[in-house]
C-alpha cells in the first residue's frame, strides 16, 4: 500500500487511498489554471467508468473531449479547449489538484502514486489568464460542471499579487 510521508492533511489523503475507495463512476471538476491533460496522471485507462461520454462533453462545448479519464477540458477565460495551460508551467496549481484528487495510478519519480479517486473521471476548467481570474469564466464552469453532473467541484483560485503586504514579514 501507499504509505505517508507526514501526517494532518496528507496523512488524510493517504488513509482515503487506502480505504479502497476508488472514485469509480465519479466525476470530479476541477476549476482552475494551469493543467496538462497529457500528464502521465492523467492517461487513459480502461477501468474508468465513463459518466460522461464524448457525446455528452461535445454538447456542451465542441472539441472538448480529450479521453475517457478527462471527457472535458476547456479554457474559459479563452473560450478554446487548445489551451488549459497558456503560461507553459509544468507543475501548474490545477495540475496540482487534480493530480491529488483523481490521478491515475502511475510511477512519478520513481514511486508509486496516486490521487484520492483513480477511478474518477476529471473535467478540467481553466478560468484564468495571465494571472488574472475571470468572474464570468468561473460562472461559466460551474454551470457546465452541472451540466456534465459532477459529483464533485474543486475550486480553490488565488492571485499572488493581491495588494497586501504583511508588514511584520518585511520587518523581519
Amino acid at each position: 500500500s501507499i504509505q505517508p510521508m507526514s501526517t494532518g492533511a496528507l496523512g488524510t489523503v493517504y488513509k482515503m487511498i487506502n480505504s479502497g475507495y476508488t472514485g469509480k463512476g465519479s466525476v470530479v471538476a476541477v476549476v482552475d489554471a494551469m493543467m496538462n491533460p497529457k500528464h502521465p496522471a492523467f492517461k487513459d485507462v480502461s477501468n474508468i467508468e465513463e459518466v460522461v461520454t464524448e457525446s455528452n462533453a461535445n454538447a456542451v462545448k465542441s472539441g472538448s473531449y480529450i479521453n475517457k479519464k478527462i471527457p472535458f477540458a476547456w479554457n474559459y477565460a479563452t473560450n478554446d479547449h487548445n489551451n488549459l495551460n497558456p503560461a507553459k508551467i509544468s507543475e501548474g496549481h490545477g495540475q496540482h489538484v487534480a493530480g491529488i484528487a483523481a490521478g491515475n495510478r502511475t510511477k512519478l519519480m520513481g514511486m508509486d502514486w496516486q490521487g484520492v479517486a483513480p477511478d474518477a473521471q476529471l473535467l478540467l476548467m481553466n478560468v484564468t489568464e495571465g494571472g488574472n481570474i475571470n468572474d464570468s469564466a468561473v460562472i461559466k464552469a460551474f454551470g457546465d460542471a452541472l451540466k456534465l453532473k459532477s459529483n464533485v467541484v474543486n475550486m480553490s483560485l488565488g492571485i499572488t499579487k493581491a495588494g497586501y503586504t504583511n508588514k511584520a514579514s518585511i520587518d523581519m
